[in-house]
């Protein structure tokens, strides 16, 4: 089974979406046997001080509950060093995500750190905590995760 992370600032808007989306073409191809994908933070401002991570994002909640994705059990949690063993693939988001997951990780000897707008042949997918353009931000998402599962 390919294990794969995906990365962003604070794992409720963008790095969560893309791992809900992501598991939920998986099940819909029956493909779960081969990938799964989970979420993580480079940031700690998601999670109070007793451990508990925040949840996805209203607004990002409402539009992935639209296509029946059930994202009640995602709680945000922060990316840490082991991960990079744990994953096959981390996917971040844009620039500040690539750069503080290195960071964290300790480098990538391994080249598995990847953008996801990689494979939309973007540089970035825009944070819609920004930007205020959810719809843009899920389906820019969809988009990526669909041509990294194709590429998979």
């Amino acid at each position: 089974m390919k294990n794969i992370l995906f990365i962003c600032h604070g794992n409720i808007c963008r790095s969560p979406t893309a791992e809900l989306l992501f598991n939920h073409i998986v099940a819909e191809r029956h493909l779960d046997h081969l990938y799964h994908a989970e979420s993580a933070a480079v940031s700690s401002e998601t999670i109070s001080r007793s451990g508990l991570g925040s949840p996805v994002y209203p607004n990002c909640r409402v539009l992935l509950e639209a296509e029946g994705i059930d994202c009640s059990a995602k709680r945000s949690v922060q990316l840490k060093k082991e991960d990079y063993d744990k994953y096959d693939l981390l996917i971040v988001m844009d620039e500040d995500n690539y750069l503080r997951a290195i960071t964290i990780l300790g480098g990538d000897e391994k080249g598995k750190v990847k953008r996801l707008a990689e494979y939309i042949g973007g540089t970035e997918i825009a944070d819609p905590w920004y930007t205020r353009d959810f719809d843009k931000a899920i389906k820019d998402i969809r988009a990526g995760v669909t041509a990294l599962l194709e590429t998979l």
